[in-house]
């Protein structure tokens, strides 16, 4: 369980989305029952948790980076005062200016993972697996950048 001392550096953020990624991993392989003929998932309510918690990695892992850029986006002064939400908006203009291609990852992973799996409630496995695969891979970036002083 992650405690909120956890997520006051970015290390704590990123371990926190690596966590979240897991437990996405863990809905799918147990609950989420792959229909393995059609290649697609049978249950979909599972489906649907499942890409929520996965794009709440990737949120947690773009704080992780902003954090680290000196712009963090949740755990800012002013987002704690006003109790706001960080909004996709936010993120897409923290990251235009400061790394294009994670920009373009996260809206991979946004497409695929919040718009189609979870509001949509897609069950194709390749079409979630490549979401998967998006937020593994801006885990590993986001890794290498905070790794770098």
């Amino acid at each position: 369980m992650t405690r909120l001392t956890d997520l006051k550096t970015p290390q704590g953020w990123l371990n926190e989305a690596k966590r979240y990624l897991e437990n996405a991993r863990e809905i799918l392989r147990t609950k989420a029952k792959l229909d393995y003929k059609y290649n697609i998932y049978k249950d979909v309510k599972y489906v649907r948790e499942a890409c929520g918690i996965a794009y709440l990695a990737v949120e947690m892992a773009l704080e992780a980076y902003l954090m680290h850029r000196g712009r963090p986006v949740k755990s800012s002064i002013k987002y704690l005062k006003k109790k706001k939400r960080a909004s996709y908006e936010r993120y897409i203009e923290e990251l235009r200016k400061l790394n294009q291609k994670l920009m373009s990852k996260y809206l991979n992973a946004y497409q695929i993972l919040h718009l189609d799996g979870y509001y949509d409630g897609i069950n194709d496995k390749n079409v979630i697996q490549a979401g998967l695969k998006s937020v593994e891979e801006i885990i590993k970036m986001v890794e290498r950048n905070i790794s770098k002083k």
